[in-house]
């Protein structure tokens, strides 16, 4: 290292290539961007514009632009509600972290997954 580094210091970051909210906490944060929906000092809500899913009302986010992004995006990292929405009840939500392997293999390009499968 060129610096001294310190405890606690962050050495660096990466953006994860998938992530999901367990279903005991999608009322407590973004479904797309994951900021935190509540605030426990206050015993409220943080935003006054929290959206929730237009068809299954299960997910919520922290405004419109999340909201729209996640319904409307041709991104499969940043729409996967899209494709989950009418499964997410009845299956999903029973499948704990393996939520996780699903969402992964639905925001992969089958180009990606032959390169490594084929």
């Amino acid at each position: 290292a060129n610096k001294s580094i310190k405890k606690g210091d962050l050495l660096f970051a990466e953006k994860a290539y998938c992530a999901i909210l367990l279903p005991e906490f999608n009322l407590d944060y973004c479904q797309l961007c994951f900021k935190s929906l509540f605030d426990e000092s206050k015993n409220a809500f943080k935003y006054l514009n929290i959206e929730a899913c237009s068809f299954c009302n299960e997910i919520f986010y922290c405004s419109e632009e999340c909201k729209s992004k996640s319904e409307t995006s041709l991104n499969h990292n940043v729409n996967f509600h899209k494709f989950e929405c009418k499964i997410l009840q009845n299956l999903l939500h029973n499948l704990g972290i393996a939520h996780l392997a699903y969402r992964i293999l639905n925001s992969t390009s089958s180009d990606l997954i032959d390169k490594y499968f084929s």
